[in-house]
């Protein structure tokens, strides 16, 4: 059964599921660039280009707060609920400031992958609408 996105939150959404499904996957290979795209070899460790932006002060963390507004902007296209808006906020709150203390925030960069986290939280709101949607749509 195919559900359309309007079925979900008709009250606050702005875009179709497919258009909703591709934004997506744009936010999880944009995540994946920003967090994870580079491994240390012979580890597990992963990284991208956020940690690396992040080694030059100041243009760092203002090249990073353009996903954060794709996130949230994508948060309002799906009507997502306020605690979730609530999270992409803190996380990106706690990735500015900690991210920005010299040498300690780059490390922390490496590990916290506020992108990573932003684009879970979005994709696991998404999964709980359509959820939602499929049980108020069965008689």
């Amino acid at each position: 059964m195919h559900v359309q996105f309007q079925q979900l939150k008709p009250h606050t959404s702005r875009i179709s599921h497919e258009a909703l499904r591709q934004d997506l996957a744009r936010l999880e290979r944009l995540a994946h660039a920003l967090d994870t795209q580079f491994q240390i070899p012979g580890t597990a460790v992963r990284f991208g280009w956020d940690s690396i932006l992040g080694l030059f002060p100041i243009l760092g963390g203002l090249v990073t707060v353009v996903p954060a507004g794709l996130q949230l902007s994508l948060a309002g296209a799906m009507g997502a609920r306020h605690r979730v808006f609530a999270q992409l906020i803190a996380n990106k709150l706690i990735d500015f400031f900690i991210g920005g203390i010299p040498v300690f925030g780059d490390v922390f960069d490496v590990f916290f992958k506020c992108n990573w986290r932003n684009y879970r939280a979005l994709k696991a709101e998404y999964d709980w609408q359509c959820a939602k949607a499929l049980t108020h749509a069965q008689p």
